[in-house]
């Protein structure tokens, strides 16, 4: 089983998990036969990524962080937010929808803590809208993993509030829809002025709400680095908190892989080494170390190109081969991709990874169903 943007499905494939709506309905029940007019069916409604069965990925059991309806429950809970912002509604979190929240977070925190494997990152698809808010659940997936393995795990409900708040000032903006998500950008960079401005949105925006003084120091510091080229305050040293630092080094990741328009992403495993690197200048090593201990740059059932040649799909990414996987590489075949070799990248030391798949609008660059793979 893997998960994979529609344009890449092969023909015939099996459905291996319901599509749903966003708002929760069923499109497709599990076990269906993914024929040429169901997946033109499937782009009808605007479906960007699915599940499938297929014998080229027999054998794998990746797993994503969140249960679906929890998932469905919470992309559809921030759409809405984002969109009263974005409109300008100045009621845009009224009782009910605060309970939904909170009511959230503890399931969400409970459903984190269940996680056993290594997690694959939610996809982005093509709506900016959507964008944001896969980027805001894949950051707080991270940052709530990095509170429960450290010192913070009796707060780590905090940290989901935290992260799922703390970017609500994007949308606060008046006659403009807000850029994509970018890298935490150092004091005087381009477009430093505006991502500054969306931290001071988002904490005028929840003044009196009852959130605790953790959940706004980590919104009011999340962006903030060691070495005071952070913002919005440029705070230096131990006058980042020390929660704050571990936010920030969940998002900084997050955001390096995402890319944006002023810089380009970095692979996930180029984003790991640039943060150890950085150790001591923008967060305290034990922060990174931290990080490091529960970041699987490179889940099972990744899709991922090797050498920049070939397309294949992760298999292994424990122990020794957290940064470098084994890959099953993919053949051509008539009717779809066909299971290649495996490469050992832990053992074949030349070899790397050169390309990745996370984001729909990046799926013509992967194997076309049918294509490439390796021989």
């Amino acid at each position: 089983m893997v998960r994979l943007p529609l344009d890449l499905v092969p023909v015939g494939a099996t459905l291996a998990r319901t599509i749903y709506t966003a708002s929760g309905q069923p499109i497709l029940r599990e076990g269906h036969p993914l024929t040429a007019p169901i997946l033109q069916r499937l782009r009808s409604f605007a479906v960007e990524w699915v599940w499938v069965e297929d014998p080229a990925f027999a054998g794998l059991s990746p797993v994503e962080p969140l249960q679906p309806a929890t998932w469905l429950q919470l992309r559809q809970l921030l759409r809405d937010i984002a969109g009263d912002l974005r409109d300008g509604r100045r009621d845009w979190l009224p009782p009910p929808r605060r309970a939904a929240l909170t009511a959230l977070a503890s399931r969400i925190l409970e459903e984190i803590e269940n996680l056993r494997d290594p997690h694959l990152p939610y996809p982005a698809g093509r709506d900016l809208l959507d964008r944001w808010v896969t980027g805001v659940i894949n950051r707080m997936v991270l940052a709530t993993r990095l509170a429960l393995a450290g010192p913070y795990y009796r707060q780590a409900r905090d940290f989901v509030l935290a992260a799922l708040l703390q970017d609500l000032g994007t949308w606060a903006r008046t006659g403009r829809s807000p850029a994509p998500a970018c890298h935490p950008l150092a004091r005087g960079e381009r477009g430093h002025e505006e991502a500054e401005h969306h931290v001071t949105r988002s904490l005028r925006l929840l003044s009196g709400l009852e959130l605790g003084g953790l959940v706004r120091a980590l919104i009011a510091q999340h962006h903030e680095r060691l070495d005071g080229s952070g913002y919005p305050e440029g705070l230096r040293g131990d006058a980042v908190h020390p929660a704050a630092q571990r936010m920030g080094a969940a998002v900084a990741y997050s955001l390096a892989v995402e890319g944006c328009v002023h810089r380009p992403s970095l692979l996930p495993h180029e984003a790991s080494e640039w943060l150890l690197a950085e150790a001591g200048r923008l967060y305290d090593r034990q922060v990174l170390l931290e990080l490091n201990q529960v970041l699987f740059p490179y889940p099972v059932g990744s899709l991922v190109e090797v050498d920049g040649r070939y397309w294949g799909v992760v298999v292994d990414c424990q122990g020794a081969r957290r940064l470098r996987p084994r890959v099953r590489l993919l053949e051509a075949g008539d009717d779809g991709p066909r299971p290649g070799r495996e490469i050992d990248l832990l053992e074949h030391r030349t070899g790397a990874i050169t390309g990745y798949i996370l984001d729909a609008g990046a799926a013509g660059d992967g194997p076309a169903p049918g294509s490439g793979g390796g021989q």
